[in-house]
């Protein structure tokens, strides 16, 4: 512009200056566009990273350790198991995992594993109606399972995971994991530690079966639960869903759980602590539709509080029989459960007890057949009954029971 005349010089000047605006105003566009996207990649849902000392799966879904050729089978996982040592993680990538054979090892040594998958229907172990799909011979083993689907598993005893031994006891950890169809043709359901104590975290639990005692899972010590759910788990004895010498129970759901004799959702040989909880529509033929108390020892104490018991039914005791030396009740709810005999929600039988306690529950339209004992049935012993609210129910008892009303 500098060798135009004055009024040519000007408007290129004025040209100039709008090209340059358009410029600052095209660059401010451009670099709120990249903030955006910026900010949109920062809150996106990032790509989880394999932490893990071996990992299972195709070609190129891990950078450590053991990676297949692609195919995923029962195989691969042995081989990593095989591998790995105490503290490993195995991450079995997404994928289903077909099975021609169990996975199986023996361990003398007290060792810690880990075995990750990479979600619930993502990484799929099917055990194809034949296998069992991990079985451990093994003592002071802490097996963690997560993250994953266990289905289609078969055996005589803990079609799902087996953790068997005499010697010290083991320890089993399930969270995060949906455990579906397993099935087995002799003893113990879908999660067994025969010589030790199994915890339960945020998993699922459908149609598992056992011929004997806890369709979906057993132990021989504990089990603690969690924030789980159980559905439809049978048992051909006792413990539709859970068998154990004691249980602690929280914020879970058991519906349509069944046992051919005692407990359709729980059986306890021990104490249980049971809170928070619901048990909807479970059912055995004996005694017992939810839970079964069987301790009959000389302090046993058991609780049940802030749960719900609904169209539960079995012969006696619709929802809960007792065996304990003390059992609590409070702030449950009792509605519509059905026996054939007596006690269409409670029966306390077995032995003479010591000062029950029931303070604040709720009875509303439970039943049985002979249109007696409809809500409590007290065998024999004592007992302080306060505080229930009794809406269309008689509690029948016998012996020297005291029962203070709503």
């Amino acid at each position: 512009c500098s060798n135009l005349g004055y009024s040519i010089k000007h408007h290129c000047e004025e040209e100039n200056q709008r090209m340059r605006s358009i410029a600052v105003l095209m660059c401010s566009i451009l670099a709120s566009s990249l903030m955006s996207v910026a900010l949109i990649l920062t809150n996106a849902t990032p790509v989880r990273a394999i932490v893990a000392d071996i990992v299972v799966g195709p070609a190129g879904c891990g950078d450590v350790g053991y990676v297949t050729d692609g195919v995923a089978d029962q195989v691969q996982i042995q081989a990593a198991v095989d591998a790995a040592v105490d503290g490993d993680i195995i991450a079995l990538c997404a994928g289903r995992y077909e099975y021609d054979g169990d996975v199986d090892w023996e361990s003398d040594a007290s060792i810690s594993l880990t075995i990750r998958g990479a979600g619930v229907g993502e990484t799929i172990l099917d055990g194809n109606d034949d296998w069992n799909i991990f079985a451990v011979h093994a003592s002071s083993l802490l097996l963690t399972i997560q993250e994953m689907t266990l289905t289609n598993g078969f055996g005589g005893w803990g079609s799902a995971i087996l953790i068997f031994d005499d010697g010290d006891p083991s320890s089993l950890l399930v969270e995060d994991v949906a455990v579906l169809n397993n099935d087995n043709d002799d003893h113990e359901g879908a999660l067994v530690v025969e010589n030790g104590s199994i915890s339960i975290v945020n998993s699922y639990f459908e149609g598992n079966q056992a011929e004997t005692y806890g369709g979906a899972a057993y132990a021989s010590d504990s089990i603690a639960v969690s924030g789980s759910t159980f559905v439809n788990n049978t048992a051909g004895e006792y413990g539709g869903a859970l068998y154990a010498y004691s249980m602690m129970i929280s914020d879970s759901t058991f519906t349509e759980n069944y046992a051919d004799d005692e407990g359709g959702a729980i059986f306890s040989q021990g104490d249980a602590e049971i809170e928070s909880s619901r048990f909807i529509e479970n059912s055995a033929r004996g005694w017992a539709g939810a839970i079964s108390l069987a301790n009959d020892g000389e302090s046993g104490i058991s609780s049940i509080s802030g749960s719900v018991f609904q169209g539960n039914h079995s012969e006696k005791g619709g929802a809960v029989d007792s065996w304990n030396d003390r059992l609590l009740l409070d702030r449950n709810t009792f509605t519509r459960n059905y026996a054939t005999v007596y006690g269409g929600a409670i029966t306390r039988s077995g032995r003479t007890f010591r000062s029950d306690i029931a303070s604040n529950n709720r009875f509303s339209l439970n039943r049985s057949r002979r249109g007696l004992d409809v809500a409590l049935y007290y065998r024999d012993g004592f007992s302080r009954i306060e505080a229930q609210r009794d809406t269309k129910n008689w509690i029948r008892t016998r012996a020297n029971v005291r029962v203070v009303a709503w």
